[in-house]
């Protein structure tokens, strides 16, 4: 009987037939072995199934999941999360690579530090973007940590510099909001909202490709104009979700945290004034029927709000 892979790695693929080669070599290599690698290629119109279909042949923990429409990372991480067997997961982008020990000093940490959630730093190859954007990527605290509303802000939701338990995962039904962008934020914001503790370490276990011409990136910046309002659809979700879970009043804090920070992303690439007046009307309309419906502009929104719209409350 083969034995159960312990750690799942989930690679959402959309022609990256450059860099997936790479990407898998430094996952079978890996000094901890008993893994599994999920691929889901979301369409590519490049070689790049036909490039993970050659390594599968050379190593059976690979496997790969196609999609008969192009849908998006949110989904073929889905499709990964709803295949995996392991007892923890790790998410990879196909144009990054691990450490050759990134697998076993993650599992190790989540074991012998005994947490829900252990975070690791992260290489930044080929930064072409501002300073604030690349210390953003190692930007979280280092150590044992209780998850309360005060640390919780501190840990950033990219995904692939973590390990998540997947009891976790399935117990609270956390997954990727299909069709929306800044999806990675509601899945690790509700994993870090329903988790105890976390460990951070120090190394740069990572290999982080930080590109303007990345698949997410460009996802990212395509959706902006259509999609600006999404990240609103975002605070709705997480809301509901805490709501659901009965922990909206222990992370409440944490909440208002992010909406100040994904309100400040949406002015960032929203210059109309216009467009950042809905964004307010949105927000206003949704939380008169939370928790939040006194407060409609939190001392955090107020603060970006003075900044951005010079004090014209809507």
């Amino acid at each position: 009987m083969a034995k159960k892979p312990l750690i799942s790695i989930i690679i959402p693929v959309y022609n990256a037939e450059n860099y997936i080669k790479e990407c898998l070599n430094s996952l079978t290599s890996q000094t901890y072995e008993n893994i599994e690698i999920l691929c889901t290629d979301d369409c590519s119109t490049d070689n790049s199934a036909s490039i993970i279909e050659e390594l599968m042949k050379k190593d059976s923990r690979i496997k790969l999941f196609k999609h008969e429409t192009n849908s998006g990372p949110a989904t073929a991480r889905n499709t990964g999360l709803d295949r995996a067997s392991g007892e923890y997961i790790m998410f990879c982008d196909n144009d990054d690579t691990y450490t050759p020990n990134m697998c076993e000093k993650m599992l190790n940490a989540i074991i012998n530090e005994n947490v829900d959630i252990v975070t690791c730093r992260a290489n930044v190859i080929n930064a072409d973007f501002d300073k604030p954007q690349v210390e953003y990527v190692n930007s979280q605290p280092f150590g044992k940590y209780f998850l309360c509303n005060k640390i919780m802000p501190c840990v950033n939701v990219l995904l692939w510099n973590k390990i998540f338990k997947k009891s976790i995962i399935d117990k609270y039904e956390i997954r990727f909001p299909d069709g929306l962008s800044s999806e990675d934020d509601v899945f690790c914001i509700e994993y870090l909202a329903v988790a105890k503790d976390y460990f951070g370490i120090y190394e740069e276990l990572y290999n982080y490709k930080l590109r303007k011409s990345s698949y997410t990136y460009q996802l990212g910046r395509k959706n902006l104009g259509k999609k600006k309002y999404d990240k609103i659809e975002v605070l709705k979700i997480i809301y509901y979700f805490l709501e659901k879970n009965n922990i909206i009043e222990k992370c409440l804090d944490f909440y208002r945290v992010v909406v100040g920070r994904e309100i400040t992303y949406l002015f960032e690439y929203n210059r109309s004034f216009f467009i950042r007046r809905e964004i307010i009307k949105r927000y206003n309309k949704f939380i008169k029927n939370t928790v939040l419906k006194n407060e409609p502009i939190s001392l955090e929104l107020r603060v970006i709000l003075e900044r951005f719209l010079k004090c014209y409350w809507f």
